[in-house]
């Protein structure tokens, strides 16, 4: 985990690494720290030292709000990333910030996280804007994309599924802001 990482950074050595009695400072545990990802709170339990000279990087000490980590999946998204492109840019440097996203169910996490639709649709845009050489002015590239997903969308006719399963655990979990 990237906290586990930072304390053998701060001690010098990593974990389970036999070292001598009375050698100085070491591990002592974990705490216990509840973050803020959106509306939600997840527990972490970060490592301790016994000296209490450790200082978390990732997650500092007081802080316990996170929205980094939601800004870079909405970014990675944007710019058209695949599933695998993120998961391979992720679980090494984020992988204990992405653990409390496994908590929803595995229906949630596929319409969360599924791509297939963007994929899709930038798949879609593409093949028109390829044909094209040239355009006269940036007004006319907007027109192209604006006409195109207007065809883009009519071929959207397949419901997403489970819905009524997700439905009703967002109905339950986010109580009177999930329309039913």
């Amino acid at each position: 985990m990237a906290l586990d990482a930072e304390m053998d950074e701060h001690l010098g050595y990593p974990r389970h690494l036999a070292v001598e009695l009375n050698s100085g400072n070491s591990r002592n545990g974990r705490g216990s720290k509840t973050i803020i990802v959106d509306q939600d709170q997840f527990e972490i339990q970060p490592p301790r030292d016994r000296n209490a000279s450790f200082e978390k990087q990732l997650i500092p000490k007081r802080q316990t709000r996170f929205k980094v980590f939601d800004e870079k999946i909405l970014a990675m998204y944007a710019r058209g990333m695949s599933m695998r492109d993120m998961h391979s840019k992720l679980w090494r440097n984020y992988l204990e910030l992405i653990t409390p996203h496994f908590t929803y169910q595995a229906e949630i996490r596929k319409v969360m996280y599924t791509t297939n639709a963007i994929e899709s649709r930038n798949r879609s845009l593409r093949k028109v804007l390829k044909t094209k050489g040239s355009f006269p002015n940036d007004e006319s590239i907007l027109k192209l994309i604006y006409l195109a997903m207007q065809n883009i969308a009519k071929k959207w006719t397949m419901p997403i599924q489970n819905w009524g399963a997700v439905l009703n655990v967002f109905s339950i979990k986010f109580k009177g802001r999930t329309p039913i």
